[in-house]
């Protein structure tokens, strides 16, 4: 089984950062009194899906009433109505019926307006989950009528301690450096991580770097205009080629580039501090009004100022 599948947290008690937030659930939970209708809002990987899987079982919903809808895909008027209609019906097994909306933030304008209902009397034996990395995308009021909780990504030292974890639970034999270049390229997501270490583990040491580099790589493409734009040959064209077939959302491509700088900013010992900057400032303003030309505009403004 892979690594990230295996070691993905099945409790409360497993998940690995998000402190305040996960002592928060627990408390709630225990108290009987997490909110019917919640919003997990972060960047992709941060850990949102995998909380709300957990809440299933603390919630004591069954498999049968557990409905788990993909926004990106299921996202009109239609399904609205589905669920209005559904959850005025007791759960057929267990205490609770939940609804969880994967990239919440998908759901159509009519979508979210015909649920402000169901969302605000929401029936007693019935939670609905929001999880979404663009919550500004969000009716105001959708916002207003759940509680939010904000995850982020693992902080570098979180990431290593688990991923040390996992190699001593696995009898791994990972070189120091490795697990650093792992953290570093992981930005904070596990779920890359554990992929990387998946592709590391079972090679020889001199052979680990670069598959971290390309495991990351296959990954995301974000992460491929991130290496051209910091560390790449300081010509414009390298950059321009990761754009020409660029298919990232820009503005999570954006998101994503500002958290990558903003950690290394963070952290004392890398040498690109100014270079880190400089993007981070050029990626400041949000990409919604003209998407994709905002980025390559952004990634121009920084070359511009970075490669003078």
């Amino acid at each position: 089984m892979e690594l990230y599948k295996k070691y993905r947290p099945s409790k409360l008690s497993e998940m690995f950062g998000n402190e305040a937030v996960v002592s928060s659930v627990q408390k709630q939970i225990e108290n009987e009194s997490f909110p019917h209708f919640a919003i997990f809002e972060g960047l992709p990987g941060c850990g949102k899906t995998t909380l709300a899987r957990i809440l299933k079982e603390s919630l004591e919903v069954s498999d049968i009433d557990f409905v788990e809808i993909n926004a990106a895909n299921q996202n009109g008027v239609e399904v609205a109505r589905s669920v209005a209609e559904r959850s005025l019906y007791r759960p057929l097994k267990g205490k609770n019926r939940m609804w969880l909306f994967d990239e919440a933030h998908k759901l159509t304008s009519a979508c979210q307006q015909s649920m402000l209902k169901t969302l605000e009397d929401t029936p007693e034996h019935c939670y609905f989950i929001f999880a979404t990395s663009e919550s500004e995308k969000l009716l105001p009021a959708i916002k207003s009528r759940g509680t939010r909780y904000t995850l982020k990504p693992l902080s570098d030292s979180e990431m290593e301690k688990l991923l040390k974890t996992v190699c001593h639970k696995e009898k791994i034999r990972i070189p120091e450096k490795i697990i650093e270049k792992i953290v570093e390229y992981s930005n904070g997501q596990c779920r890359n991580a554990l992929v990387s270490l998946d592709a590391v583990k079972d090679l020889k040491p001199e052979e680990m770097e670069e598959a971290v580099q390309k495991s990351i790589e296959t990954q995301s493409k974000c992460f491929e205009l991130l290496k051209a734009l910091l560390w790449g040959s300081g010509k414009w064209s390298e950059i321009a080629s990761v754009l020409k077939d660029f298919s990232e959302d820009p503005e999570q491509t954006r998101r994503y580039l500002m958290t990558c700088v903003c950690n290394r900013l963070k952290d004392s010992t890398k040498k690109d501090h100014d270079r880190c900057y400089q993007l981070a400032y050029s990626m400041k303003h949000p990409f919604y009004d003209n998407g994709m030309n905002d980025l390559v505009f952004a990634c121009r403004d920084f070359f511009e100022e970075a490669y003078k």
